[in-house]
C-alpha cells in the first residue's frame, strides 16, 4: 500500500513538468510574447548546478531554470514594471479560488447527494422525474447564462446580494450558486445510478425480506456500498467546479486565479499566464491524487488489488 502511494506521488512530477513544458513552449514560440528574454530569477546569478546542466540561454535552459525556481524557491519570474510580485499574487488568488471551489463543492454535495438518494429510492415516481429533470436543466445551462440570470434577479431587481467584487458581505453567494449548479447535477446523476444499482442486489432484497426498515436498508447498506463510485467521481466533479469557478470569477470580479489569468491574457503578460497555468496544473494533479486516495480508502477491492500487486512484485524481486 505504501509503495502504491509513493508511486502515485512520484507520478505527479513528470505530469506537472510535461504540462509546464507544453505551456512554456507555446508561449516561447508565440510572436510578441518575449519569453525568449524571460529572467526567471530575481537575483544576479543563477544556481551554479543549473549553470553546469544548462549553461546556455536557450529554451531548454530557461525551462529548467523556471521549473527549479518554481518548485524549490516559489519564484515565478518578474511580471515587468508596474506588476506586483507574482508569487504573492498566486498565493492570494489561489486562496479565493479554493474558497469558492470548496464552498461550491460542499453545497453541491449537500444538495446533490440527498437528491440522488431520493431519486433512486423513489425510482419512476414523481420525485425521481422531478429531480432528474432538475439535474438535466442544471447541467444544460451554461455558467455565464446562469450568472447573468442570478445577477439580474438577486442583485439588480431585488437588491438582495452584491454582484461585483468581494467588498460586501454575501459577495460569494451568487458565485457559489453559479458554480454549484454543475456539481449538483453531477452528484445527482452519480448518486442515483450508484444507489439504484446497489438496491437491485440480492442481499438488499434479502434484508428487506427479513423485515429490516427501509431507512436502514438504504442508509446503512445501500449507501455505504455506493460510496465507491461516488468517491471515484469526486475528482471529475471538483475539476468541473474549479473550471466553472474561473468563469464565475471573471463575471463577478472575484480576485481568484481565473480572474488573474484572464486579465493576463487580455493584457498580454506571458509570465503571469505561465505562472497561472503552472500552478493550475499542480492543483489539478493534486486533486486527482486526493481522489485516488479517497477511492482507495472507500474501495476494499481496490485495496486488495493494490496489496496483491505489491506482494507479487516482491515475490518477483526475489
Amino acid at each position: 500500500m505504501t509503495l502504491y502511494i509513493i508511486k502515485r506521488i512520484l507520478l505527479i512530477i513528470p505530469v506537472v513538468l510535461a504540462v509546464i513544458l507544453l505551456v512554456f513552449g507555446l508561449l516561447y514560440i508565440t510572436p510578441g510574447s518575449h519569453m525568449d528574454r524571460l529572467a526567471v530569477k530575481t537575483g544576479d546569478s543563477f544556481d551554479p548546478v543549473l549553470d553546469v546542466i544548462a549553461p546556455s540561454g536557450g529554451f531548454f535552459a530557461r525551462y529548467l531554470r523556471y521549473c527549479y525556481n518554481m518548485f524549490f524557491k516559489f519564484e515565478f519570474g518578474s511580471g515587468g514594471r508596474g506588476v506586483a510580485d507574482i508569487s504573492a499574487q498566486i498565493l492570494m488568488r489561489w486562496g479565493w479560488t479554493l474558497k469558492l471551489a470548496g464552498l461550491s463543492l460542499l453545497l453541491s454535495a449537500l444538495i446533490g447527494i440527498p437528491a440522488g438518494i431520493i431519486s433512486a429510492v423513489k425510482s419512476s415516481g414523481w420525485q425521481d422525474r422531478t429531480i432528474s429533470a432538475a439535474a438535466t436543466v442544471l447541467s444544460s445551462i451554461p455558467s455565464y447564462c446562469l450568472a447573468v440570470g442570478l445577477a439580474l434577479l438577486f442583485a439588480l431587481k431585488l437588491g438582495w446580494l452584491p454582484s461585483y467584487g468581494v467588498t460586501e458581505s454575501g459577495s460569494l453567494v451568487l458565485p457559489v450558486i453559479t458554480v454549484s449548479a454543475m456539481g449538483i447535477s453531477q452528484f445527482i446523476r452519480v448518486v442515483r445510478a450508484a444507489v439504484s444499482e446497489t438496491l437491485e442486489k440480492e442481499y438488499i432484497t434479502a434484508l428487506r425480506a427479513a423485515g429490516l426498515k427501509e431507512r436502514l436498508v438504504v442508509g446503512a447498506h445501500a449507501l455505504r456500498n455506493a460510496l465507491v463510485p461516488i468517491s471515484a467521481s469526486l475528482g471529475e466533479t471538483a475539476t468541473k467546479i474549479l473550471g466553472g469557478g474561473f468563469v464565475a470569477e471573471k463575471f463577478f470580479a472575484i480576485p481568484g486565479i481565473g480572474f488573474y489569468l484572464i486579465k493576463a491574457v487580455d493584457q498580454v503578460q506571458p509570465v503571469i499566464i505561465l505562472a497561472c497555468a503552472s500552478s493550475t496544473a499542480v492543483v489539478l494533479v493534486l486533486i486527482n491524487f486526493c481522489t485516488d486516495m479517497i477511492s482507495l480508502a472507500a474501495d476494499p477491492q481496490m485495496r486488495k488489488r493494490v496489496s496483491s500487486r505489491a506482494k507479487g512484485g516482491r515475490r518477483d524481486g526475489r
